[in-house]
């Protein structure tokens, strides 16, 4: 999984890149996925230089970016299931989450 994971890592789902042309369904379902998740847990949770979105502000940003810079149909599945990937996250204590209880709410 690394090594199709990783190739891909900085691909934008619309945009080719000077080193790999591909763009879309051709970057590896890995990739797509670590994008989507990469860019959650940075929007999501409190960074040492700043602190976490506010909820719908983030939210926007990942419905914006469906099918630019992430699969759509990904992250329709995502979104739809957030409040699944919130109780995942702080199940297994992912430090920094910073999403309010009401998300549940707003994606319910």
């Amino acid at each position: 999984m690394r090594k199709k994971t990783c190739g891909y890592l900085a691909r934008a789902y619309e945009h080719n890149t000077p080193i790999r042309k591909i763009k879309g369904e051709d970057i590896h379902i890995y990739g797509r996925l670590v994008g989507l998740v990469d860019v959650f847990d940075a929007i999501f949770s409190n960074r040492v230089y700043r602190k976490a979105m506010p909820l719908e502000k983030a939210l926007n940003i990942m419905r914006e970016e469906a099918g630019k810079h992430f699969d759509p149909r990904l992250a329709g599945l995502f979104l739809d299931n957030l409040p699944k990937f919130l109780a995942i996250a702080e199940r297994y204590g992912a430090d920094g989450l910073a999403v309010p209880p009401e998300v549940v709410e707003i994606q319910s």
